[in-house]
């Protein structure tokens, strides 16, 4: 299994990175991914010397350690203490889901502190837990402030009875 993972590696690190046909010229294509040239005469899509190259096949992982990390275990996405429990130590590792709320992650935490479980996207799940209740205390509550209605009013109508006395 070492050996695949060091030869999925080596391929990964000859793999070239593959642009869209028109990246150069117009802003949007770069942000895009690959796309396939489908022009009737797409130098690109005829594979003409000196422009761009096309994926091809045998830049390909091997199957048996396609889609594991590099510790050579599939990582599952866990967003609840219950997902947590289904994880199999040996052949998984768990990754915290992005939308998952500080509470949650909390709770996650210790129970994975209590299995003596890791996770891909935690270093150190001491300092982590730490760094979170730190954060849930330290936001201070905020007051209602009530805004005072300024009584501009009775000047104006003063200049208006002013004004009528003098016609």
């Amino acid at each position: 299994m070492d050996k695949l993972i060091k030869a999925r590696s080596l391929i990964k690190k000859r793999k070239p990175t593959y642009t869209r046909q028109q990246t150069n010229q117009f802003k949007k294509f770069q942000k895009d991914g690959w796309r396939r040239p489908k022009g009737l005469q797409s130098k690109m899509r005829l594979k003409r010397r000196g422009h761009k190259r096309m994926p091809e096949v045998g830049f390909k992982s091997p199957k048996a350690v396609r889609g594991l990390n590099k510790d050579g275990l599939l990582e599952v996405v866990v967003k609840n203490v219950k997902d947590l429990i289904t994880v199999d130590t040996k052949t998984q590792i768990a990754v915290i889901g992005g939308t998952v709320g500080g509470k949650k992650r909390i709770d996650m935490l210790n129970e994975a502190k209590k299995m003596k479980m890791t996770f891909a996207n935690v270093k150190d799940i001491d300092s982590k837990i730490n760094e979170l209740t730190k954060v849930k205390t330290a936001k201070p509550k905020k007051k209602k402030v009530v805004k005072e209605t300024k009584k501009e009013e009775a000047p104006k109508e003063e200049a208006k009875s002013e004004a009528k006395k003098w016609i």
